[in-house]
C-alpha cells in the first residue's frame, strides 16, 4: 500500500552502457497514449499495430475491461491487476488525498473480510501483505496488486473474491478510517524529504494551472465515512477499471470466473466523470524556479520542456519514438564524457524523456553538482542542449547508439517467453491505461530493425524539435543555491550561454577488442557433475573454479557471478573508505588499453551488462548476457582482472559522489542509522557504514590499486554461471578466457577479524532534516547463524515478529507506516548476526514506541506462538522458497559462486523446502525464549536535532 511517483533513480548498479540504452527504451516502452476516445476501444488499436494474439480481450455490460493470458512463469502461479482510473489529479480542492485514502481502506474491510482479516486470512495461503498483495495511488489511476502461490480452484475463488472486494466492497468503518488516519500520516512523514518537497515544488513550478500538480495525500483530516463513500462510489465505476489475469491456468476459466465475479457490478447510470487535466504548456521564453534547502550539499537542475501529450498510438508514432529513443542515447553519451571528465564539477548530467501521465510528456537535461560550480553546470546544459539541435549527430555516434539500442531490443524479444507473470500483468494494465497498442514483442522486433536501418541524422533531429520548443524553457533547480535571487541568476546565466557560438561535434575512431587472447586454453584439473543440482563443477589448473548451471527460467538470459579476494575483510585499516572508493569507480575506470568512451562503444552492440562490489567478505563480479555475448562477456572480465585502468578521473567522479551521498546521510532518520549504528555494533569497526567525507577525500586511485592488484591477479577465484546457455561450449569459452590466466594462489590475503557486539548500551543519534518524524531501530544479536536450518528459523522468527509490530504499532495505533524486521548474517564471522526492527514514527514519539516494540518482543518470547501465527508467518515464506527454486536470481545470489568453495551450500537448495515445511511452534519457540528477552535488545534511536 503507498505512494508511486514514477520519477525514480536507476541502479547504481547498472553500468553506464546499460544506463544508456535503458534511458533510450525506456522512452519507447512507456511513451505510449493515446486520446480518450481512442482509449475507448478495447483492446487498444493503432494505425498499423494489431494487439499480441498471446493475450485474450474482453468487455462486460457494464464496461469493465478485462484481459487474460495462460502463462507459466513461475508455475503454478497466477498475478492479477486491477487498474482503477482515479488518482490525485481527479481530486477536487475537498478532497485532497482521497484517492490514496480509498486505496488504503480496501485492507481495513471489504464486503468479505471484515475489519482487518483480510490480511491473516490470504497470509494462511501464501500471499503476504507488500510482496504478493499490495496497492499504489499515482496521479492519474490507483493499481492494486495480488499474485497467488496456487491456481487450485478454491484458491482461484479465493483471489477473485478479493478482487471484486477491491472494486465495490469496501465498507469505510468510522473506527477504521480514525486508525488509518494515524497510518498515513505516517507513511507521508515516511516520505516527506528534500527530494520529496522539491519534487512537489517542481510539479507546482510546470503545472501551475493543472490539475497534475495535485499532491498524492495531504488532506486526509477532512475525510470521513460519507465522504470517502461519495469519492470512491463516484469514480470506482466498472467503465473505469482494467482487470488483467495472468498465470498457470486454462484461459477459459479465468474468463467464467471474470465473469461471474464481475458482470454483477452494477452497471453505470450516470456519464462518467470528465476529468479535465486543464492547461499543460511551456511559458514563452525562460522561466526559473529554485527550490531552496539550506542543508543540502549539492545543486540539481533541469532544463524542461512539458508538452500536453494526446497522439493516438501508431507506426508513424512508434517509428518517432524510435528515433527520440536514439536521441537520447546519444545525448547521454555525450553528457556522461562531460561528468567524467569534470569529476570534480558534476556529480551526475544526463538527458531525459518520459510521460508520467497519459496527459504530458516531459522532457530535460538535468544536472546534480556543488553548489560552487552552478554556473558552470548551468552552462554546459545549455550549450549541449544546442549543440544537439544546431548539429546533426555524428555517423559514428549514430551507428553505435543504432547497435546499442537493436541489442537490447533483440535480447528483449528473446527473453520475452519468460518474463514474470507479475511484470506481465502490470505492463498490460499499464499500456491499457496509457492507451497503447499490447503489440507483440517479436513484431515489435520486426519494426525496430527495418526503422533502424533507415533512421538518420536528420530524423533524429526532427525527432527532437517534436519533443522541445526551442526558447521556451523551464529551469528548475532545488537544494543549496549560493547566491540570492536563484531563479534570475539561472536565467541569467542560460541567456548569457544561448549568446555564444558553439562547436560541431567531432567525430570518434573505430576500435577492434583488444582483448581476445590470454594465452593457450586452460586445462581442467578436476570436473563433476552433482545430479542433484544439476550442476558442472570445474577446476582448472591455474586454480580458477567454476560452476555451471543451465535453466530454462530465463530465455536467451545467462548470469555470471565470480567471488575472488576478501573484500571489505581486507582492506587496510588506515584507509577507511577504500571499499566504497572501489564500488563506485573500477569499472568506469575502463581498460588499459580501451578508454571509458571506447570500451563503450566496443560493447555497445552487445546485450551485456557488468557491476563491481566490495562485498564484507570478498570482491565480486556480476554480469548478464545473451548467449551469444557470453564470450564477451568472460573477456571482458578477464581483461579487467588482468589489466584495469585505474583511471583517476574515474576515482574522483566516485569520490565526489560519495562525498554528497555521506553528507546526505545525516538529515533523515534511517540515515543517521545507518550510518552509525552498525559501526557501533562492529566496535567503531569504519568498514561496517558508510565512509564520513574527510575518509573519502583522503582516498587515492594509487591506493586503490595497491589494495587490489594482487587480488585482482592472484587470489583464489570461484564464479558460476547460470541460465540459458550449453555447458559444455561455456566450459570452452572459460578454458580461453579465466581458465587460460596465470596461476592463482590457494591462499587468501590476511583479513582483520570483526568483533560483533552482543550487548550495548542505547544509543540516540540527532539527524539535520524536518522535524517530522523519529527513527527507531532495535536489534537482537544472534549466534548459530551458520547453520543453516537455525538460519531459517531466524527468517520464520523475523517474519512473525514483524507481523506482530504491524499489527500492533501500524493497525491498532495508527503510528508508524512500514515496520520491518529483517535478518542479517555475517560473512566475515558467520556464527554471528542480527534481528534487527527498524520504524519511523511522529516526531517525539521514538521513546514510547521503541519501549513498544522490545515489549512486544519480550512478550513473544515469553508466550511465543501457536499453530495458526505459525502458519501465516511460515507460508508466504514456504510459497516463496518454493518459487526461489524455479528462478535464476537465487542460484546467483545464494549458490552458484560458492559451490566449491564451500560446500555445504550445495545441501541448501535441497532442503529450504523441507525445512519450513517441518518447523514446529517449540522450535520457534526455543529460539525466541533465548533472542527476544528484553535484556537482550540493543536500541537506537534518531530524532531531529531542533524541535
Amino acid at each position: 500500500m503507498g505512494v508511486r511517483e514514477d520519477r525514480r533513480p536507476g541502479q547504481a548498479t547498472m553500468t553506464f552502457l546499460r544506463q544508456c540504452r535503458a534511458i533510450a527504451r525506456g522512452f519507447f516502452l512507456f511513451l505510449a497514449l493515446a486520446d480518450r476516445a481512442a482509449a475507448a476501444a478495447w483492446p487498444v488499436t493503432g494505425e498499423g499495430l494489431a494487439p499480441d494474439p498471446a493475450w485474450q480481450w474482453g468487455t462486460l455490460d457494464n464496461g469493465l475491461r478485462y484481459v487474460i493470458r495462460r502463462h507459466a512463469v513461475p508455475p503454478g502461479h497466477i498475478s492479477f491487476r486491477l487498474g482503477v482510473e482515479v488518482g490525485s489529479a481527479h481530486e477536487g480542492k475537498a478532497e485532497r488525498g482521497f484517492a490514496h485514502f480509498v486505496e488504503h481502506m480496501a485492507f481495513n474491510g471489504t464486503t468479505h473480510f471484515k475489519g482487518e482479516t483480510l490480511v491473516p486470512a490470504l497470509e494462511r495461503h501464501g500471499v503476504g501483505i507488500g510482496p504478493e498483495l499490495s496497492a499504489f495511488t499515482f496521479q492519474t489511476h490507483t493499481l492494486y496488486y495480488l499474485d497467488g502461490p496456487s491456481v487450485a480452484p478454491a484458491d482461484l475463488d479465493r483471489w477473485f473474491l478479493v478482487l471484486r472486494d477491491f472494486a465495490d466492497g469496501l465498507q469505510f468503518d468510522a473506527r477504521q478510517i480514525k486508525r488509518e488516519r494515524g497510518v498515513i500520516a505516517s507513511e507521508l512523514r515516511d516520505r516527506e524529504s528534500p527530494g520529496s518537497r522539491a519534487e512537489l515544488a517542481r510539479r507546482r513550478f510546470l503545472y501551475p494551472l493543472s490539475a497534475l500538480s495535485n499532491p498524492i495525500g495531504g488532506g486526509e483530516a477532512a475525510a470521513d465515512q460519507r465522504s470517502l463513500r461519495k469519492f470512491y462510489e463516484k469514480w470506482y465505476r466498472p467503465d473505469r477499471m482494467i482487470l488483467a489475469v495472468v498465470g498457470d491456468a486454462d484461459p477459459a476459466v479465468l474468463e467464467r470466473l471474470v465473469k461471474q465475479n464481475f458482470s454483477t457490478l452494477p452497471r453505470p447510470t450516470a456519464p462518467s466523470p470528465v476529468f479535465d487535466q486543464e492547461f499543460i504548456s511551456n511559458p514563452a521564453g525562460t522561466n526559473a524556479a529554485v527550490h531552496h534547502d539550506p542543508r543540502s550539499g549539492a545543486l540539481s537542475a533541469e532544463v524542461i520542456s512539458v508538452l500536453p501529450y494526446h497522439r493516438a498510438d501508431g507506426l508513424a508514432l512508434r517509428r518517432r519514438w524510435l528515433a527520440q529513443s536514439l536521441l537520447l542515447y546519444m545525448l547521454n553519451v555525450r553528457l556522461h564524457e562531460l561528468v567524467r571528465t569534470n569529476p570534480d564539477r558534476f556529480y551526475d548530467l544526463s538527458a531525459r524523456s518520459l510521460v508520467p501521465t497519459p496527459y504530458n510528456v516531459e522532457t530535460s537535461i538535468g544536472f546534480s553538482a556543488p553548489p560552487k560550480d552552478w554556473s558552470f553546470a548551468m552552462t554546459t546544459v545549455e550549450r549541449e542542449l544546442r549543440r544537439s539541435f544546431v548539429y546533426t549527430f555524428t555517423a559514428d555516434e549514430l551507428r553505435e547508439a543504432r547497435a546499442a539500442l537493436l541489442s537490447g531490443y533483440e535480447q528483449q524479444a528473446r527473453a520475452s517467453a519468460t518474463v514474470r507473470s507479475a511484470d506481465l500483468a502490470g505492463n498490460v494494465v499499464q499500456q491499457a491505461l496509457w492507451g497503447y497498442v499490447a503489440t507483440a514483442p517479436s513484431a515489435d522486433l520486426d519494426h525496430h530493425r527495418e526503422w533502424l536501418a533507415s533512421i538518420d541524422a536528420i530524423e533524429v533531429n526532427r525527432a527532437w524539435r517534436s519533443l522541445w520548443q526551442e526558447r521556451r524553457a523551464q529551469i528548475f533547480a532545488s537544494g543549496f543555491f549560493p547566491v540570492p535571487k536563484g531563479p534570475a541568476a539561472l536565467t541569467a546565466a542560460f541567456e548569457a550561454s544561448a549568446r555564444q557560438e558553439v562547436d560541431a561535434p567531432a567525430g570518434k575512431p573505430d576500435h577492434a577488442f583488444a582483448y581476445a587472447d590470454f594465452g593457450p586454453p586452460g586445462k581442467i584439473k578436476h570436473r563433476d557433475y552433482l545430479p542433484a543440482l544439476d550442476l558442472h563443477t570445474v577446476e582448472f589448473e591455474n586454480g580458477v573454479r567454476a560452476n555451471l548451471k543451465a535453466t530454462p527460467f530465463e530465455a536467451a538470459t545467462v548470469h555470471l557471478r565470480a567471488r575472488f579476494g576478501r573484500g571489505l575483510a581486507a582492506e587496510p585499516p588506515d584507509q577507511p573508505g577504500l571499499g566504497a572508493l572501489v564500488d563506485g569507480s573500477f569499472l568506469n575506470g575502463a581498460l588499459g588499453r580501451h578508454s571509458p568512451a571506447d570500451l563503450r562503444r566496443l560493447l555497445s552492440a552487445s546485450a551485456l551488462a557488468l557491476s563491481f562490489h566490495c562485498a564484507e567478505n570478498s570482491f565480486e563480479f556480476a554480469g548478464q548476457s545473451a548467449p551469444a555475448s557470453l564470450d564477451l562477456l568472460l573477456r571482458t572480465v578477464s581483461a579487467y582482472l588482468t589489466d584495469p585502468a585505474w583511471d583517476k578521473d574515474s576515482v574522483a567522479l566516485a569520490a565526489t559522489q560519495l562525498t554528497t551521498y555521506s553528507h546526505d546521510l545525516v538529515c533523515t532518520p534511517e540515515g543517521i542509522i545507518s550510518a552509525r549504528a552498525f559501526r557501533h555494533l562492529a566496535g567503531g569497526d569504519q568498514r561496517y557504514a558508510p565512509p564520513a567525507v574527510p575518509e573519502i577525500q583522503a582516498r587515492t586511485a594509487d591506493e586503490m590499486r595497491r589494495w587490489l592488484d594482487h587480488p585482482l591477479r592472484a587470489a583464489p577465484l570461484e564464479l558460476g554461471l547460470v541460465g540459458d546457455f550449453d555447458p559444455e561450449q561455456a566450459i570452452q569459452l572459460l578454458a580461453r578466457t579465466l581458465g587460460a590466466l596465470p596461476a592463482r594462489s590457494a591462499a587468501h590475503d590476511p583479513v582483520r577479524p570483526v568483533t560483533l557486539a552482543k550487548q550495548a548500551p542505547p544509543q540516540h543519534y540527532r539527524y539535520q532534516g524536518e522535524a517530522n518524524r523519529d527513527g527507531i531501530e532495535v536489534v537482537w544479536p544472534l549466534d548459530r547463524c551458520d547453520d543453516v536450518r537455525t538460519s531459517r528459523a531466524y527468517e520464520l522468527l523475523a517474519a512473525i515478529l514483524g507481523e506482530r509490530l504491524r499489527q500492533r504499532i501500524r493497525e491498532d495505533l495508527g503510528a508508524t507506516y512500514a515496520p520491518a524486521v529483517s535478518f542479517w548474517k555475517s560473512e566475515a564471522s558467520p556464527r554471528d548476526g542480527y534481528l534487527t526492527a527498524y520504524l519511523t514514527v511522529k516526531a517525539g514519539a521514538a521513546a514510547r514506541l521503541g519501549k513498544s516494540v522490545v515489549e512486544l518482543a519480550d512478550q513473544l518470547g515469553r508466550h511465543g506462538v501457536d499453530a495458526a501465527e505459525l502458519a501465516r508467518g511460515r507460508e508466504p515464506i514456504l510459497a516463496r522458497s518454493v518459487t526461489d527454486e524455479k528462478e535464476n536470481a537465487y542460484w546467483v545470489e545464494h549458490i552458484i559462486a560458492k559451490v566449491q568453495s564451500q560446500p555445504e551450500v550445495r545441501q541448501w537448495p535441497l532442503t529450504r523446502v523441507s525445512d519450513f515445511q517441518t518447523m514446529t511452534a517449540d522450535e520457534i519457540n526455543a529460539l525466541a525464549r533465548k533472542i527476544l528477552p528484553a535484556a537482550r535488545a540493543i536500541v537506537f534511536s534518531a530524532t531531529p536535532d531542533r524541535p
